[in-house]
């Protein structure tokens, strides 16, 4: 009991130690100039803090310095609740058994932090929405224990200001990368914001040049004002002309094409596409330096062919034709080559081929013969067909036990699904290779127990019972689903009959039922822009924040009070009621009466 009451005492005496004390213990070693330079729209009032002989909840700043920090809050217009600020500092502490926390008073409280016991220059940063207003604002020490030691905590280099943009980028990696429209601002650590708007700038057309090449874009009228990086934001499509491929050497290309050069919008006619007339051969293939043919342009027999001559005619591009030494003109095989035919040829070897009874012409076993496929022969006990029998596009050829089977073993056995199972290693303990041919002997099951479920707004892990012996490897095998009909949307109250004046549940039906757990899933937000209020004169429309539109079916939640005591009565003779402060309106009916 002695104990605890002198740790009250010093506790109580540490307190009023801090109230005269205070400003003492606040060194201002740097300017502001130098302070701003190292944190740009820094709030906190510029000092250096000693604490000691505080005890919970106690300020950390004296009142004029507290006054000081919330006049910066309260001109500042991004100090607002549900805002992102960031608190830095360097601490140095003498504590030797425990951490001392800090923070703003607010909510549970915010922009909270711990200086470690017996720490040396500690650079600590946190980041936290804003949970108070300017006037309620308070820095203070939030630990249980009252700090009891001379110099117990040092901190430098203060630096309380919104969070800037590389903060915001670092939380939103693709925000304003790989964009049409949007660029990041330079320094981003320099710049205050947590939006696209604030962190980035858009694109000028003049900066993005995109109108290129000049033969297939013009520039918009109002170039030099426009936004964006891509001609569809910047430029006029030049559209070819229907006139400029009227040649027998080009052809339109099809739709509408971009352009004003033949290369742009036609595409040239190539001879091998042609066909010759009759008594015509295709002209021979000409080559460049290097070997590779050279485009022969044209659509006409006097571009791309020549006299026919049966040198033109190549009988042996197949195997159902040879040349026929004795002929010297035309220009089909029959009139230019010897047939062969089919009956003459040997289907060897006779375990793989048979004779096509449908084939007449040809030289080869493709051409004359038909395929005997292991995938019709059944193997003996104990041998299965070869991997190369059943499956590929080409198949495997044979009518013998030798070509076609192979003794089963797990190593050419693919698991069935591989979300459910994983081959088993080729070799058994005993070196020997596995045998088998089914997912039970030659895959080890992959059970859902180690599975999580992702993303958790769409799937529920199942019960253990469910669990108990079930494979897989997904979501989809191993979750249940989350259903938006079992989901209540935040503000609503169905005990109560209360619902929510921001989102409105959706609806299923009969063919597609909504699956989710949060609002953005389950419920349709509920706009301030749809939302009209019935007294237009006692109230004015809240800005629309572009980012994020606000949300709301109520006065208090999409519009702003007008008060009596803003108005000026039109009626000279009138003047504002006594109470104008706490009337609503906006009109001399509402707000004014005669003079007493």
């Amino acid at each position: 009991m002695k104990a605890f009451l002198a740790a009250l005492a010093l506790a109580s005496g540490a307190k009023l130690r801090t109230t005269s004390q205070q400003e003492a213990t606040f060194i201002e070693q740097k300017s502001a100039r130098s302070l701003v330079a190292n944190c740009p729209d820094n709030q906190f009032p510029h000092v250096n803090l000693t604490i000691e002989g505080v005890g919970a909840h106690a300020d950390v700043l004296p009142p004029e310095r507290l006054q000081e920090l919330q006049t910066n809050l309260a001109g500042h217009p991004d100090w607002a609740i549900g805002k992102p600020w960031v608190l830095s500092l360097e601490a140095d502490s003498l504590e030797p058994a425990e951490d001392r926390e800090f923070g703003f008073a607010g909510g549970e409280g915010f922009l909270v932090f711990k200086v470690p016991r017996g720490s040396v220059g500690k650079k600590i940063a946190v980041t936290s929405t804003v949970e108070t207003l300017p006037d309620h604002s308070r820095l203070e020490y939030r630990g249980a224990k009252p700090i009891t030691i001379d110099n117990a905590i040092k901190m430098t280099n203060i630096c309380l200001r919104p969070m800037t943009c590389d903060i915001f980028f670092s939380k939103n990696p693709t925000m304003c990368k790989n964009d049409d429209l949007w660029v990041r601002r330079s320094h981003p650590e320099n710049v205050a914001g947590h939006t696209r708007r604030a962190c980035c700038e858009e694109i000028r057309c003049a900066d993005a040049a995109p109108c290129v090449p000049e033969s297939k874009y013009d520039k918009r009228p109002d170039y030099g004002k426009a936004f964006g990086s891509q001609p569809d934001h910047c430029c006029v499509p030049k559209l070819c002309a229907s006139s400029i491929c009227n040649s027998s050497q080009w052809e339109a290309k099809p739709g509408n094409v971009l352009g004003s050069t033949k290369e742009e919008c036609c595409t040239p006619r190539d001879c091998d596409d042609y066909t010759c007339a009759s008594k015509f051969v295709k002209k021979a293939k000409r080559h460049d330096a290097e070997g590779h043919p050279v485009l022969q342009q044209g659509g006409t027999d006097e571009e791309c062919c020549e006299h026919v001559s049966c040198d033109h005619v190549k009988c042996d591009a197949t195997d159902e034709w040879t040349k026929n030494m004795t002929a010297k003109s035309g220009s089909t095989l029959e009139e230019c080559c010897i047939p062969l035919y089919c009956a003459k040829h040997s289907c060897d070897p006779a375990t793989e081929w048979e004779k096509d009874p449908g084939a007449v012409l040809g030289s080869s076993n493709p051409s004359c013969c038909k395929p005997k496929l292991c995938k019709d022969f059944s193997c003996n006990a104990g041998f299965a067909l070869r991997a190369g029998a059943t499956m590929g596009k080409k198949l495997l050829r044979g009518s013998t036990s030798d070509e076609c089977c192979e003794k089963k073993l797990c190593r050419n056995w693919k698991c069935s699904d591989p979300t459910k199972w994983v081959a088993k290693a080729d070799e058994t303990n005993n070196a020997l290779e596995r045998q088998g041919w089914s997912d039970e002997e030659c895959c080890t099951p992959i059970t859902c127990s180690s599975v999580d479920c992702v993303p958790e707004s769409l799937w529920t892990p199942k019960s253990a019972d469910e669990l108990e012996g079930l494979q897989g490897s997904k979501s989809e095998q191993c979750c249940n689903p989350r259903w938006c009909a079992v989901y209540t949307c935040t503000g609503d109250i169905p005990d109560m009959n209360v619902s929510s004046t921001k989102w409105f549940k959706k609806m299923d039906t009969n063919h597609f039922k909504f699956r989710g757990s949060t609002d953005e899933e389950c419920c349709h937000p509920k706009y301030c822009s749809e939302f009209f209020t019935a007294f237009p004169t006692k109230y004015e429309r809240k800005p629309e924040d572009h980012v994020k539109p606000r949300q709301g079916s109520t006065e208090a939640e999409c519009y702003n009070e007008l008060k009596c005591s803003d108005y000026c009565c039109v009626n000279p003779d009138l003047s504002l009621k006594e109470d104008a402060a706490q009337i609503l309106g906006s009109t001399d009916a509402e707000c004014c009466e005669q003079p007493k």
